[in-house]
């Protein structure tokens, strides 16, 4: 509902679940394959993993959306292979941060948070490697969708532009706050 509030586009809600869902159903599927049990701890690796992976979503489409507006004498094929090159590094490290914390459960003794800690840094590496791939493929052969003009702003209105209005009225109150 966030994705359709704020995007306005049903692809742009599709497309991220989609690409979300996938991985953990790999990751699902490769815990049937190696005989692993769901346990009460494994079986918060599902919601973890779609959680973890939407913000990479998220970070595909503001740059996609982003290189339209910018450049929209640029093909779709261009922008889908470009956005995701853009925000590759900041995602890997983000990614790798993510692996490393939950890779420290795998020394654990205890087999089901051992399972969870595999599971879990196996599933992000293919979460990242889905955003990258998958995601821009999705979009490749949308047509262009009629938008803002080349370097403008959107148009922020409702619940979203009072909060762009609070936020440059108001810095330092949101800054407090949010301390």
């Amino acid at each position: 509902l966030t994705f359709l509030v704020i995007y306005r586009r049903f692809r742009w809600v599709a497309f991220p679940m989609v690409t979300c869902v996938l991985p953990v159903l790999v990751m699902l599927g490769l815990m049937v394959l190696l005989n692993y049990r769901v346990t009460v701890i494994t079986s918060n690796m599902p919601v973890l993993l779609f959680v973890l992976t939407l913000p990479y979503t998220v970070y595909f489409i503001e740059r996609y959306l982003e290189r339209r507006a910018t450049h929209p004498e640029e093909d779709g094929a261009s922008t889908s292979t470009l956005a995701p090159l853009e925000i590759w590094s900041p995602c890997l490290f983000s990614v790798l941060a993510t692996m490393a914390g939950t890779a420290a459960h795998i020394p654990s003794g205890i087999l089901p948070v051992r399972v969870f800690g595999i599971m879990m840094t196996i599933g992000m590496a293919l979460s990242l490697g889905v955003v990258m791939l998958f995601l821009p493929s999705t979009v490749v052969a949308l047509p262009a969708v009629a938008g803002r003009a080349a370097g403008s702003a959107p148009e922020a209105k409702g619940p979203l532009g009072l909060l762009l209005a609070l936020v440059l009225r108001a810095p330092l109150l949101v800054v407090l706050f949010s301390l």
